[in-house]
């Protein structure tokens, strides 16, 4: 018995977890820059840093419980 894989979705699948995980970075590091830039206080700036982690986190959680994929996310981005 013989198989061959005609088409493989694990690059796509991995590069577009990569993308997410690059994006996530870039955002969160966006939002709280414009945060300490409008608020001006540093210590102001902790409270949303420690927040928006948590949330997001939670997002993903809900996310793999409703049975969303990486496909299925990149197609609603």
């Amino acid at each position: 018995m013989k198989y061959a894989i005609r088409y493989d979705t694990t690059l796509f699948v991995r590069e577009a977890i990569r993308a997410v995980y690059s994006t996530l970075f870039i955002a969160g590091v966006l939002v709280l820059v414009v945060i300490l830039l409008f608020l001006q206080n540093f210590r102001g700036m902790l409270v949303p840093a420690t927040t928006v982690p948590v949330t997001i986190i939670g997002a993903f959680i809900a996310m793999a419980g409703l049975g969303f994929t990486v496909n299925l996310m990149t197609l609603f981005a």
